[in-house]
């Protein structure tokens, strides 16, 4: 299309967050929860590697703790734009650079706390990242820095009042993967988070790490 390549993608992806591991910290462990988002993209590629990107991302969040049991707490439908440029550093090394912007629209479980608005997490957030990737046979290596800044649209904190939040938050982090062939691939990823926000609940550092598998299917 128009001199370029234009992909379309549909995805599903699981996310399954366990607090306090190694502990019994009970307030900890009343954050586990479950997500779930199901993306939809159009794909640009053009130029020199350069690639635009458009998608459309429903997402849901249940909390495993607490009654009732596997309770839906927040949904999102979130539609965004990103520009990516890859730049190829030598034989097996690729440079990442890309930036984003989106809009959540958000619902709010608001059973428990019926005087905050059920939208008051509706924001827009800017991204930037950068990626290096080192790839040998079926290993890739992927170190990253990158930097999201969130501006809440009627954020509410304990009441209908709204609040200027605005949260800045800068990461670091590394993921190595292994392709066992062109569908199926595992990797085991760490990420250290710091965010600064104007509502001091939510100024925090984090610490993450995990395991992933990626099934693909090309047709």
């Amino acid at each position: 299309v128009a001199n370029g390549l234009l992909t379309p993608s549909l995805g599903f992806i699981y996310q399954r967050y366990n607090h306090g591991l190694g502990t019994n910290d009970s307030v900890r462990k009343s954050l586990d929860f479950d997500s779930y988002s199901l993306p939809f993209n159009l794909s640009f590629r053009f130029g020199r590697n350069w690639e635009a990107d458009l998608s459309f991302t429903p997402g849901c969040i249940y909390r495993l703790n607490g009654t009732p049991d596997y309770h839906l707490i927040y949904r999102s439908y979130t539609p965004a734009l990103s520009i990516k440029k890859l730049v190829s550093l030598g034989e097996n090394r690729i440079l990442s650079m890309t930036a984003r912007a989106d809009y959540a629209f958000t619902d709010a479980g608001t059973a428990s706390t019926p005087t905050i608005g059920e939208h008051r997490n509706d924001k827009a957030d800017f991204f930037a990242n950068a990626g290096y990737y080192y790839i040998r046979g079926k290993w890739v290596l992927g170190p990253y820095v990158s930097v999201t800044r969130s501006v809440y649209r009627a954020y509410e904190e304990f009441g209908p009042t709204s609040v200027d939040r605005r949260d800045t938050t800068c990461s670091i982090g590394a993921s190595v993967s292994y392709n066992f062939n062109r569908w199926a691939s595992a990797r085991a990823f760490t990420s250290f988070d710091w965010r600064n926000s104007t509502s001091q609940l939510y100024t925090y550092d984090a610490a993450n790490i995990g395991l992933g598998a990626t099934l693909s299917a090309t047709f």
